[in-house]
């Protein structure tokens, strides 16, 4: 015979999701199917009692009315296989980043690179799933990269306080705290002695175009953070200042990988010729890497 306690949740998880789905639909709300299923999980893990279910369903359905994300109202989100504390001083990280993270691994798997710099790590999502692929402790039941016999270090920079702290937070939570957290606009305040040479650089920084950004859907607009998303009139006012700053520097990295909207690629190209275009799983033009090593 089953469990009766697993088959009586199974039972209400199922009544919910089918409840929650409907009113989903009927505000016309994306991915309705994967969200309801989520949101029951969620509420029947949590709660003990019908009641429960039905209050707290209702007051998570009226901020989705308002366009509140769910990761911010369950206040996590998943990438790369990792949960990640996320709340309004964050960005929620998108599925389309995965790739950033796949294309520094395979660099540092085949490089001379002795650290990897996340710049504006928000969150800490693209820094910490490269650390716990490439530098994995014994106790986290992971297989370090076969092709990295060399230590490496992790930096991260932010020039957001409240970011840092949720940085600091998630490297807890996925034991990667040997990532070392330093308060920058981009590289700024970054000692030069850290990053002279050998350092592959990433970045996922603001990218949105003034005029766009005041058009986008109120999910994103009324809630995600505004200085993680402004990029100045032309989306590029980051990245050519983070250019800028390596050159003033005097560094010699390995490498720069930077994540950039497919929209503005005509802009991008013009502003950076020397930058080697990549397509994400959609095909299109997302990508944008320097590489000085050889």
């Amino acid at each position: 015979m089953g469990n009766p306690k697993s088959t009586i949740l199974n039972r209400n998880y199922l009544k919910l999701r089918h409840k929650i789905s409907k009113e989903l639909e009927s505000l016309n709300y994306p991915d309705s199917k994967r969200i309801s299923g989520e949101i029951a999980q969620f509420i029947v893990t949590n709660y003990d009692t019908e009641s429960h279910y039905e209050t707290t369903s209702e007051k998570i359905l009226a901020r989705l009315e308002k366009k509140e994300p769910w990761e911010y109202i369950r206040g996590w989100a998943e990438f790369c296989g990792l949960k990640f504390k996320v709340n309004r001083d964050v960005l929620i990280p998108r599925i389309e980043t995965e790739q950033l993270v796949e294309m520094a691994i395979q660099r540092a798997e085949t490089s001379r690179a002795t650290r990897l710099i996340d710049i504006g790590t928000g969150s800490g999502c693209i820094i910490i799933s490269i650390c716990k692929k490439l530098a994995p402790s014994e106790n986290r039941n992971l297989k370090k990269s076969e092709n990295i016999e060399r230590k490496l270090q992790f930096l991260a920079t932010d020039i957001s306080e409240p970011a840092l702290k949720i940085a600091h937070h998630n490297a807890r939570l996925n034991s990667a705290e040997e990532i070392q957290f330093i308060k920058s606009d981009l590289l700024s305040d970054v000692p030069e002695d850290i990053i002279r040479t050998d350092t592959i650089f990433l970045a996922n920084l603001p990218y949105i175009p003034t005029k766009v950004y005041n058009q986008l859907d109120k999910s994103v607009k009324n809630f995600e953070p505004k200085m993680a998303l402004q990029g100045g009139s032309d989306g590029l006012k980051h990245y050519k200042k983070l250019l800028s700053q390596i050159t003033k520097k005097r560094i010699l990295p390995d490498s720069l990988f930077i994540e950039i909207d497919p929209v503005l690629i005509n802009s991008f190209t013009k502003a950076f010729p020397k930058a080697r275009l990549h397509k994400d799983f959609r095909g299109k033009r997302r990508f944008a890497s320097w590489i000085w090593s050889q």
